[in-house]
């Protein structure tokens, strides 16, 4: 697998699985974002992000596409800023699942 994880700078991380719905890749952004689909009864969506050519390459890396199932690695990152607390899900990895 080629991602964060590969090379030991993230240890501690979530997983999910699901089926991935939208790739975010506007040229324009500096940082890129997928979307899953999670649930059975009651779907829900998670957004995960992280910069352009991380997320290029973990793409890259399975050949994923609109509607592969997939298991995401991920952490949550929150800060704290204008008053308010924003939280962030980056993007380590994506797994096919078979």
């Amino acid at each position: 697998m080629n991602n964060i994880l590969a090379h030991d700078k993230q240890k501690n991380y979530n997983n999910v699985k699901g089926e991935l719905v939208e790739i975010d890749n506007n040229n324009k952004n500096p940082y890129w974002s997928v979307t899953l689909s999670l649930g059975h009864n009651k779907i829900r969506k998670l957004n995960l992000c992280n910069k352009a050519e991380v997320v290029r390459q973990i793409i890259d890396s399975i050949q994923a596409k609109i509607g592969d199932r997939v298991t995401a690695l991920f952490f949550v990152r929150s800060s704290f800023k204008n008053e308010k607390y924003y939280t962030t899900a980056i993007l380590l990895g994506l797994e096919r699942e078979d």
